[in-house]
């Protein structure tokens, strides 16, 4: 049996917020010595010893150190954290400290909340991307429904992206292993003029699948993927930043259990066993899905003493295509065992 989907996403989205900067002193002098990470999970920069929230934090380093490239990777470093990942993006599940939300209808509102630069994506498809040129990764468990609305009831992936440096950098990246995996990026930032800066960063990525198909050899597991994301800051006074984000990503990839349903006299049921290091499958219908995710940010920071003024507005349109053979199996929907396990003949309506 196979289903084929595609489902298209557009918001448009503005808030404007305050917040108050507290700057401890109490403790300054002891934590001196120590490397101070400064998170954002109350909405305003704070160190991560000051914020009252279960929070772990992935800095710029741990990607690279840890080989952390998808989004669905921040479970291995982080605890409480469960992502299960289904044959597209919509079939995947966000969990928090077990709870979670998983359902068949993409209209269904997620329990974790995941926000990029501080706009929530409108949907946890979104989210399964790769990550690139990253400032950290806030993981915050738990309850987040005061700072982060309803969809934050079982806590909040908070995303930063790198902003535009001082100084002119560059940074170009190369990978390539031996299954076949071949991934480029580059990065460059810098000033424009006194007041405005820059950063731009690409990607490209071309992995073999893993999986055989043994219905007609195929691979499946590959991905074909790239994406441009653009930021701006502008110094628009002493007290006033603004901000201008543009990222758009395409990917292409398929996924498939390794474990399927067939019948006792089926051809290929000696191909495949229920194994763990099973990676065959026998799939009769193309499988994998197109996904495509654009969004424009523009943000407004306003300093009025020991409060900011912060407004946000954004666009986001995400579109998927997927053909998924639902049955896992080379044989109708008839002859499959779990399906149809009465063997009933199948009619036409």
């Amino acid at each position: 049996m196979i289903a084929t989907n595609r489902f298209a996403a557009t918001t448009f989205s503005s808030a404007l917020a305050a917040s108050i900067a507290v700057v401890p002193n109490a403790v300054a002098q002891q934590r001196a010595a120590l490397e101070e990470i400064v998170v954002t999970a109350q909405k305003r920069e704070q160190s991560m010893q000051d914020v009252p929230v279960a929070i772990s934090v992935l800095d710029a380093n741990t990607p690279e150190n840890q080989d952390i490239k998808n989004f669905e990777d921040v479970a291995r470093v982080s605890p409480s954290l469960t992502i299960e990942t289904g044959d597209e993006p919509s079939d995947s599940a966000i969990r928090m400290r077990g709870i979670g939300t998983a359902a068949f209808s993409i209209a269904a509102e997620p329990s974790v909340s995941v926000t990029v630069d501080g706009v929530p994506l409108m949907v946890s498809a979104q989210a399964f991307s790769n990550l690139e040129d990253i400032a950290r990764v806030e993981v915050l468990k738990g309850p987040q429904g005061t700072l982060f609305g309803k969809n934050a009831s079982a806590g909040v992936i908070s995303i930063v992206t790198q902003d535009p440096s001082d100084e002119f950098t560059t940074s170009i990246g190369l990978r390539a292993t031996d299954d076949d995996e071949l991934k480029a990026s580059i990065s460059l930032s810098g000033p424009l003029a006194e007041t405005l800066g820059f950063r731009l960063n690409a990607y490209s990525i071309d992995r073999d699948g893993y999986i055989t198909n043994a219905y007609n050899g195929s691979d499946i597991g590959g991905e074909k993927s790239h994406g441009v994301r653009a930021k701006m800051r502008w110094q628009a006074g002493d007290n006033t930043d603004v901000n201008v984000i543009l990222d758009t990503a395409s990917r292409e990839a398929s996924a498939a259990q390794p474990y399927i349903a067939l019948p006792a006299n089926d051809p290929g049921r000696k191909l495949i066993s229920s194994k763990a290091e099973n990676l065959t499958v026998q799939l009769d219908s193309p499988q994998g899905y197109e996904t495509q995710n654009d969004m424009a940010v523009f943000k407004i920071d306003h300093d009025i003493g020991d409060l900011t003024l912060s407004s946000i507005s954004s666009y986001q349109r995400f579109t998927q295509d997927d053909v998924v053979d639902t049955d896992n199996s080379s044989e109708p929907v008839a002859q499959n065992p779990f399906l149809n396990p009465t063997g009933a003949e199948y009619r036409a309506a």
